[in-house]
């Protein structure tokens, strides 16, 4: 067995595109690795929501980073709904499985520390997840009717956690790396939030959540852009896109005064302000980090980690793939607990910057 992965951007706007945009195969378009640059449109309860990469190009994105948003919002459905509809896509084999209905659904969902670490906010989220999430769901994702059933909805462990359930477990299941006497820091940078865990008796010690994930990096770049060009409706969604091109070794430009101007300077200026807001963060927890095999997760780590690294030598990646060891873990540790037969284990990370899942199977 394996497991199978998908990640997609955590964008979603109210509106639609022409089908044909969609080109031939429709639905069969869709990836899950950035290149699609028209969204995909989900629709339920009557309503069209453009979800994914290139949703600006078509609607204003809704914008929320509340915790309320893991509770019943459209904004997570659709999201949901698209990502689990391509992940689960083609999983049923053998004879008769084009009309075969999906086996039901088992997901593990990670939380952000600061709901885990508040037991009636933690309650409040895990109830309000089940409501809305176990049962039938019906749906259309780019004109295709879906449907999809969820048998069971966990929340309970917090989104570093995964990272450390995938350290913990191979592929196979098996124990790769004990945490007994372990002293192991996740260090997760996400797209709103900065969450650490740490293993053993340092946990209680340690763990801990703040609003400095990458959309950080893009609140300073507005105040430094506003502050040195005198370019004060810079919106958060420009500034997101001009730190990732600068992260990914692209120049970034902006209009200022009716020319076309290099700021790349300005954008890694506001990313080192990021990487050393971390690192106080982080070390307000756990000193100089010298006890700890640091482990860095969450796409944020990825953009971040020469400048991390610098600071804690020993730290090091999670895993061969970062971005999804969260969503990897939850689906690891769920398996582990012996799931109910007949399902398919999906283990989620709801990120604010992309929502990511790992399927076994």
């Amino acid at each position: 067995m394996s497991i199978k992965t998908f990640s997609m951007q955590s964008v979603v706007g109210i509106g639609s595109v022409r089908l044909d945009d969609f080109g031939l195969g429709g639905l069969a378009r869709g990836r899950g690795d950035g290149a699609r640059s028209v969204p995909h449109v989900v629709a339920f309860d009557e309503v069209e929501y453009l979800v994914g990469a290139g949703v600006e190009r078509y609607a204003t994105p809704i914008e929320r980073m509340d915790l309320a948003r893991l509770t019943d919002s459209p904004e997570l459905r659709a999201l949901l709904y698209a990502a689990l509809a391509q992940l689960t896509r083609g999983m049923e084999t053998g004879e008769g499985a084009e009309t075969a209905p999906l086996r039901p659904l088992a997901l593990n969902v990670g939380l952000p520390v600061e709901v885990v670490m508040d037991k009636a906010l933690l309650g409040e989220v895990a109830r309000g997840m089940d409501r809305w999430l176990v049962g039938h769901h019906q749906f259309a994702l780019d004109g295709v009717e879906v449907a999809l059933d969820v048998a069971t909805v966990r929340a309970k462990y917090s989104q570093p956690a995964g990272a450390l359930f995938d350290f913990v477990y191979s592929d196979t299941l098996k124990v790769a790396n004990r945490l007994k006497g372990a002293w192991v820091l996740v260090v997760d940078e996400g797209f709103n939030t900065l969450d650490v865990i740490a293993t053993g008796d340092q946990q209680q010690k340690v763990s801990g959540g703040v609003r400095k994930g990458m959309r950080r990096a893009s609140e300073i770049l507005v105040e430094g852009v506003t502050r040195k060009w005198r370019v004060d409706d810079l919106s958060l969604a420009e500034a997101d896109a001009l730190v990732r091109a600068a992260v990914d070794g692209r120049k970034a430009w902006l209009p200022v005064h009716g020319k076309l101007t290099d700021i790349t300077a300005d954008v890694r200026q506001a990313v080192d302000a990021l990487a050393a807001e971390v690192v106080r963060f982080v070390e307000s927890r756990i000193g100089d980090g010298g006890r700890f095999d640091i482990l860095l997760t969450g796409g944020g780590a990825i953009a971040l980690r020469d400048r991390l690294v610098r600071r804690w030598p020993h730290a090091r990646m999670a895993g061969n793939d970062p971005v999804m060891a969260n969503a990897r873990g939850f689906c690891k540790i769920a398996m582990t607990k012996e799931p109910e037969a007949g399902v398919r284990v999906v283990g989620v990370d709801p990120g604010f910057g992309a929502i990511k899942l790992a399927m076994w199977g």
